[in-house]
């Protein structure tokens, strides 16, 4: 899905998938004719166009970058829109794995607990993030006051400083110190979704390469004609389809690869807690030992 707005639209990778899992989840694959009726009929009904996307608050023609993903990338200015996308996906995630550790911790050790260990990250993540949009969109100076974000990101630092000094063992001293330094790693696991952008980036300039070095060389090679021009042409040929193949490995691992990393670092550790007993196959120690006279 997030790939297909390199293409175009986000909804079309969507709506290909969504027609994939209707047929056996993709066993079969999609039958061409009803593929083709579903994503006409989806892409007329779900692609929003930009006035919409102003209308629902999303931003506004002066800065379509903040509008992801409902309008297509802009020549000259993908990149920039690439990297907005990428962060929203990650606060986005990030937001869901908050919410099922304050749940977990709720049901686990009540609601105080999970306001302070968990809710604390919710605020400031809602807090700083609103904060930087603003900054982007050009509607706040980064330090002026806007006091609904900053009073969720300065009462989630609080929040979180009390929750490290009560609930984490660390002391009102370690509380007071480590709070503002590890709001600053929540910034680096938002951060950490770029590399969703730099994967399809690079896919797509390798696959650019290709074409420069290989396919119009091996045109110019057949237009110059001659053994010459037909021996570059076979050798551009070569080097044009082993750089498709190594481009197309490369979408194919690389998303996986980053995927996986992005759940078990970035997102699981919002929730999931590691503490437990030690794994002991054979058991902890020996019922009946026989021993040698």
């Amino acid at each position: 899905i997030i790939f297909a707005e390199g293409f175009g639209f986000v909804w079309d990778g969507s709506m290909f998938d969504s027609a994939g899992v209707l047929k056996d989840g993709y066993r079969w694959g999609p039958d061409i004719g009803f593929l083709t009726s579903f994503y006409d009929w989806a892409h007329d009904f779900f692609v929003l166009p930009e006035n919409i996307a102003v209308f629902l608050g999303l931003g506004d023609p002066d800065h379509p970058f903040v509008m992801m993903p409902f309008h297509r990338a802009s020549a000259g200015h993908g990149l920039e829109q690439y990297v907005s996308l990428a962060v929203y996906l990650g606060v986005f995630h990030i937001l869901v794995g908050l919410i099922i550790g304050f749940t977990n911790v709720n049901k686990a050790h009540g609601f105080t607990a999970a306001f302070f260990e968990k809710g604390s990250w919710l605020m400031i993540l809602a807090g700083g993030f609103m904060v930087c949009r603003n900054f982007v969109m050009g509607y706040n100076e980064l330090f002026e006051l806007q006091i609904v974000w900053n009073l969720l990101l300065i009462g989630g630092i609080l929040c979180l400083i009390v929750g490290l000094a009560i609930y984490e063992g660390f002391g009102w001293a370690g509380g007071i110190i480590m709070g503002p330094i590890e709001t600053f790693g929540l910034l680096a696991n938002t951060l950490s979704y770029l590399r969703i952008m730099a994967v399809g980036v690079a896919g797509v300039k390798i696959a650019e390469v290709s074409i420069i070095l290989g396919w119009e060389n091996i045109l110019a090679g057949l237009d110059a004609g001659g053994a010459s021009g037909y021996l570059t042409a076979a050798l551009c040929l070569v080097i044009f389809l082993f750089v498709q193949v190594f481009a197309l490995a490369l979408g194919i691992l690389s998303p996986t690869i980053h995927a996986a990393r992005l759940h078990f670092v970035e997102w699981m550790g919002k929730f999931y807690d590691g503490s437990g007993r030690a794994f002991a196959p054979l058991g902890g120690r020996s019922l009946h030992v026989e021993g040698q006279s």
